[in-house]
């Protein structure tokens, strides 16, 4: 009952947000047509969705669900398991994949179920996140493997601090970017306003079929907005791509819908709120929705975690800070052999950074600061 009551609770929350967002579209249609409420545009799959820089395509047949991936890097050597967040997918972390991390790990950068060309279950409940979780434990089985390194951003972070909490002894190494520990999150939320009104689109996400379909308006100008500065053309026409269909966006927003819907502690452990993996948290500087606060607040239930701060970067750490995020996790997760041997990061790092530099310097390096996503969807409602 008190859990039902709590979700009314947030719809009506969420209810009181959307009511500025649908004056602000209303006001638009009067004043510039209905050119702000047009749909999507038909594209084609761009070619840099298969460019063999970032490996080769396949799909894990779990138990009840496909996943799509893209793997890179020796096969014989450790796996490295990529989650991503939203709104992204395996795309986001295409520097990852095409990096020196290739060299001593075998990469593997995972469409979370509803993303990209993974399989799209209907309902929200299929997006709880015991349901995740098990998608991660089962990924690493089908890929040979009993325990990886894992790192994971966004949302993708929510679901690898969780695995890690359920599964420890699954996890080699944890690289967490720009997501606190769930319950650092929940508690910090709960006493700050400030974090919040940062978070009002996670209430906004309640509502039945209107996020969707403001994000995908105007040919999903809502992209242009968020990704400025940190993709270029090509790179955002992947990501339209990817969103552009009339249910890509669904399964993507279900994750919020179901954490309010059916909270659950099982999948992060139960009471067991102290991790013990050996855990790093990257946190770009400038993320307009996730205080700094919150995100420090994590070593609070953590047993040893290293935070590294990313100066002028935003929530998209991996893809505006590419070679910093990098070289962080070069020298984090260590060598292949485990990283238990930690004598020689010192070298190996230093040796990484010349020949990354040597290579950067022919590449084009875009560093930007995204829009809050606030700041967001009301831009977006004047256009």
């Amino acid at each position: 009952m008190k859990q039902t009551i709590e979700y009314i609770i947030v719809c009506c929350i969420g209810l009181i947000f959307s009511i500025p967002v649908a004056f602000k579209i209303v006001v638009s249609v009067f004043t510039q047509g209905l050119k702000t409420i047009k749909g999507v545009n038909y594209r084609s799959r761009p070619r840099i969705l298969t460019d063999p820089r970032f490996g080769k395509s396949s799909y894990l047949h779990l138990k009840d669900i496909t996943l799509h991936c893209i793997e890179n890097g020796d096969p014989r050597k450790p796996l490295l398991l990529l989650v991503h967040g939203f709104p992204e997918f395996w795309f986001s972390w295409r520097h990852q994949l095409d990096s020196d991390l290739a060299k001593n790990y075998r990469i593997v950068a995972i469409d979370m179920r509803g993303y990209g060309d993974s399989d799209k279950p209907r309902g929200v409940e299929n997006y709880r996140i015991e349901k995740l979780v098990e998608d991660i434990r089962q990924a690493i089985n089908a890929l040979g493997y009993d325990k990886c390194y894992l790192a994971g951003h966004d949302w993708g972070g929510v679901v690898v601090w969780s695995f890690a909490m359920a599964h420890p002894g699954m996890v080699t190494k944890l690289a967490v970017l720009n997501c606190p520990h769930p319950v650092a999150f929940q508690t910090y939320i709960r006493s700050n306003l400030t974090q919040f009104l940062k978070s009002w689109y996670m209430f906004f996400f309640q509502l039945p079929c209107f996020p969707e379909w403001l994000i995908t308006r105007q040919d999903l100008v809502s992209m242009d907005i968020a990704l400025k500065g940190v993709v270029n053309q090509q790179e955002l026409d992947a990501f339209k791509y990817t969103f552009s269909s009339a249910t890509a966006l669904t399964g993507p927003i279900n994750f919020y819908r179901a954490a309010f819907r059916y909270p659950r502690r099982g999948a992060e452990g139960g009471s067991r709120k102290q991790l013990t993996v050996p855990t790093m948290l990257v946190f770009g500087a400038n993320d307009k929705y996730i205080t700094q606060e919150a995100a420090k607040l994590s070593g609070k239930y953590c047993s040893q975690m290293e935070f590294q701060l990313v100066p002028q970067a935003s929530h998209w750490v991996q893809q505006d800070a590419p070679d910093q995020v990098n070289r962080l996790l070069i020298r984090f997760f260590g060598s292949s052999s485990g990283g238990e041997d930690d004598s020689g990061d010192d070298l190996r790092e230093s040796a990484t950074t010349a020949v990354r530099r040597g290579l950067d310097a022919a590449k084009d390096i875009k560093d930007g600061v995204r829009e809050d996503v606030g700041q967001l969807l009301d831009d977006l409602s004047e256009h």
